[in-house]
């Protein structure tokens, strides 16, 4: 008789046991979800700023490249006449 009742004891543990992780389960996916949406949200509010941010500096380098005169990406190109001086 003992064992019988060792056995309905050890069934209500593990009966206890995994209800308890199906609801630790259920509300990681909740949570999960809900971190998602808050993401998702602050996405959205920071698009806007980033592409105000990146047509500001397509701006400012519009006009850097006008002060100077000098396009863009030839302004990192080396000229051709450049010959490095050795130091003697």
């Amino acid at each position: 008789m003992a064992w019988v009742m060792a056995a309905v004891l050890g069934a209500l543990v593990f009966v206890a046991c995994l209800r308890n992780q199906v609801r630790t389960l259920l509300e990681t996916t909740k949570l999960l979800k809900d971190v998602q949406r808050e993401q998702d949200l602050a996405d959205r509010a920071e698009a806007p700023r980033i592409e105000g941010v990146s047509h500001f500096i397509a701006d400012e380098l519009r006009q850097l490249e006008e002060r100077s005169g000098v396009p863009r990406f030839q302004a990192f190109v080396e000229p051709a006449s450049f010959r490095p001086v050795a130091i003697r």
